[in-house]
């Protein structure tokens, strides 16, 4: 596991492989777990069917719903906590769907194009990864940018090494979806900020990155295709603090991302999702994969059929992780608590940009290739 993305060493789970044409039964008897610290220990994010649950009067937002552009809302309790003594943060998936036009225009961009040949390249900014050295026939790929309005690489963490270098400025239709996104949405994120801030402490940390637009500023792109990853392969793990506030973002192919989660905050009622679901390319979610244990599973695919799928993260510059490093659990799992909350009550306030303002701002990147941007 990494420096930056993983904070505890993989463990093993089991949940066998589900397509879209199986029966109820199938999918029920296909979730079952092999490993006996994942027994009845996992739920899906994004596109999940949502089960309620939530404290007394805090319903509203809680389970499955649709929310504006939003497919489902769905909020569970992490398993952190319990060290302390501690209520357990609520974690919270936004599920939403990007319009076909939109996924459209990304597809477009050359980075998302790539020939295996063409991936493998010094200078493509893909780096060839061996997560699952047990299934050498799998294929992964990952590349790092950054997703900020400048176009000069900025300095930040490498989210696998957790060392400094040169992040380059993502591909230009990407980078124009991810700053539409942020600008659309500029008053959620002030509003989160401000709360945060009267926490102190780690959230006033957030909230610079927040203030600085800086969310969703640290992107990875992976290219999974070849054999499947599935069963006792998957990797669990849990996302470093970059991940406090985390968007997952389906471009190509599909996956199925796993969660580690209770039904109450007092830890109890672990259950497994009878219906692992599936990220098809133009799905997308907002979490907190910082606070919950989670796996990705891949199917088995083709280059052609493969998986493009990009995690963004907040953008963490030198000095931030040090400084991280320095807060209590209790303070972190206190943000994850108002972030999980806010998240819930959503109700409309986080939205899609549409494809008219992400083609926009792709106008005014290409403009703007002259000009300096100042990282803070």
């Amino acid at each position: 596991s990494s420096i930056i993305r993983s904070q505890s060493t993989p463990s093993t789970g089991h949940t066998e492989r589900i397509m879209e044409e199986e029966s109820d039964k199938a999918a029920e008897a296909a979730a079952t777990v092999d490993h006996k610290e994942h027994a009845n220990d996992v739920q899906t994010m994004g596109n999940v069917n949502g089960e309620e649950a939530g404290r007394e009067g805090d319903a509203k937002g809680v389970g499955k719903q649709r929310c504006g552009d939003f497919r489902t809302i769905t909020s569970l309790f992490s398993t952190y906590g319990k060290e302390l003594g501690l209520r357990r943060p609520r974690v919270t998936s936004v599920g939403f769907r990007m319009p076909d036009e939109l996924l459209a225009f990304l597809h477009e961009d050359p980075t998302f194009n790539l020939t295996q040949k063409g991936m493998e390249a010094a200078k493509s900014g893909f780096d060839r990864c061996t997560d699952y050295p047990t299934i050498p026939k799998h294929t992964y790929f990952e590349g790092y940018f950054h997703g900020l309005p400048a176009h000069e690489p900025v300095e930040s963490l490498h989210p696998r090494m957790g060392s400094l270098f040169a992040k380059p400025a993502a591909p230009s239709h990407l980078r124009a979806f991810i700053v539409a996104m942020r600008d659309q949405n500029a008053d959620f994120f002030k509003n989160l900020a401000a709360k945060l801030s009267k926490l102190g402490g780690a959230g006033k940390w957030v909230a610079k990155i927040i203030r600085n637009g800086r969310v969703a500023g640290d992107l990875a792109v992976q290219v999974h295709y070849g054999e499947g990853v599935q069963g006792h392969n998957i990797g669990w793990h849990t996302d470093g603090p970059n991940s406090l506030i985390h968007f997952g973002v389906s471009i190509r192919g599909k996956r199925s991302v796993h969660l580690v989660t209770c039904k109450s905050d007092d830890g109890k009622n672990r259950t497994v999702g009878d219906r692992p679901s599936i990220q098809k390319e133009g799905d997308m979610y907002l979490s907190s994969p910082a606070l919950v244990r989670h796996g990705v599973e891949y199917f088995k695919c083709d280059f052609k059929s493969r998986v493009i799928a990009i995690q963004c993260r907040m953008l963490m510059i030198p000095g931030e992780y040090e400084a991280y490093m320095a807060f209590t659990r209790k303070d972190i799992l206190a943000v994850g608590e108002l972030i999980g909350n806010e998240l819930a009550l959503a109700d409309g306030n986080f939205r899609m940009p549409t494809l008219s303002e992400v083609k926009a701002v792709y106008e005014l990147l290409q403009k703007s290739k002259r000009r300096r941007c100042v990282v803070q």
